[in-house]
């Protein structure tokens, strides 16, 4: 659950990051957008700045074919072919923006039709020169001034550019900033709240284990056999059992060797038992020198006596000095009872697994009574 929170956060500030980034590209394309378009505006922009070199490649087809025409020699055709070239020059110079900002432009196009109008009446005066003169001069006015339009427009798109670039490297070092900023906050505060998490986990723990021998307690044993019960009644688990030992004649080992030798021998013989349970969870002290264990891995009727029989063997052989037991040693009884019925509580399954460790302690001590002995 942690890890996924955890990756919830993640990826809560790599969206935002990401999202924020997004937004700082779409705005800066939208500012460069417009610089873009104002070079390539067909009103102001550079798109429309070759229409008077165009204007004026004509020009210089038409004057070309007119030094090469001859009237004694050439038909019409050629002479239209020259008319159709001043057409075109005069169309592409005929452009408001220019004839308004320029005032030579009206000049040169008058030009223009001086010069086709003796094209068409075959009159090619000397003047015509003069016309030649007017024409270049308004060309080489607007080109001079277009170069100097395009030149600003230009300049503006770079500052333009620069600035968004700017605007994004900061825009992204932000991001990033607030990114990581969002990041450690996140994992601060995830941090924080598995230690809780563990600090309070840790603590439930040590509410439910034995100080002294480190199995789990009462508490905990009665919650266990809750969890087997509703567990076995709903068949989740196939074969359980319970384990309810005690030491044997524990009042005159204490007696003779004193409480902090009987603790010593308590801490003993658990870790004993320990060593033979799969879980340690599953083994409790019920109070005194009474313990009970629960055996829900699968285990057989006949596994689950053998490992009573265990029990009692490891315990012998810690060879801890008892006068008061016949062996001269400290032993163990234990009761062990397999689930049978279709249901039980808690209490029941205490009373019947106390009921078969009283007969193992009336059947002489050291030995395990189990349901069907």
């Amino acid at each position: 659950m942690f890890k996924r929170a955890r990756s919830f956060g993640l990826f809560s500030v790599l969206t935002l990051a990401v999202v924020t980034l997004l937004s700082l590209v779409l705005l800066n394309t939208i500012r460069f957008d417009g610089s873009i378009r104002a070079i390539f505006d067909r009103e102001q922009g550079l798109y429309d700045q070759s229409m008077p070199t165009r204007s004026q490649s004509y020009w210089l087809e038409a004057l070309t074919l007119i030094s090469q025409f001859d009237s004694t020699v050439d038909s019409d055709e050629a002479r239209q072919k020259i008319l159709e070239r001043i057409d075109l020059a005069y169309a592409y110079l005929n452009v408001g923006r220019y004839l308004d900002s320029y005032s030579c432009t009206e000049d040169a196009l008058n030009a223009m039709l001086q010069l086709r109008n003796e094209v068409e009446r075959q009159q090619l005066e000397a003047t015509r020169y003069k016309l030649w003169h007017d024409v270049f001069s308004c060309y080489a006015e607007v080109q001079a001034d277009q170069e100097e339009l395009k030149a600003h427009t230009i300049t503006h798109a770079l500052d333009v550019s620069h600035r968004n670039q700017f605007w994004m490297n900061f825009g992204i070092s932000v991001t990033f900033a607030l990114g990581v900023i969002l990041w450690l906050m996140t994992e601060y505060h995830d941090r924080r709240h598995n230690r809780e998490i563990k600090e309070r986990l840790a603590w439930q723990t040590r509410a439910l284990r034995d100080h002294l021998t480190s199995t789990y307690n009462r508490l905990a044993l009665q919650q266990r056999l809750e969890e087997l019960a509703e567990q076995w009644s709903k068949k989740k688990i196939k074969s359980a059992a319970v384990i309810f030992y005690d030491l044997d004649y524990f009042k005159a080992y204490n007696d003779t060797f004193g409480h902090v030798a009987g603790d010593e021998a308590l801490r003993r013989v658990a870790e004993a038992v320990n060593q033979l349970l799969t879980l340690r969870e599953n083994h409790f002290r019920f109070g005194g020198e009474e313990f009970f264990i629960i055996l829900d891995s699968g285990q057989s009727k006949d596994e689950v006596i053998e490992i009573g029989e265990q029990i009692i063997k490891a315990v012998r052989q810690l060879k801890i000095s008892n006068p008061a037991s016949e062996t001269g040693y400290l032993t163990v009884s234990l009761g062990i009872y397999c689930l049978e019925e279709d249901a039980y509580t808690s209490d029941e399954l205490i009373q019947k697994a106390d009921e078969l460790l009283y007969s193992a302690k009336n059947s002489g001590r050291n030995c395990a009574i189990d349901c069907h002995s």
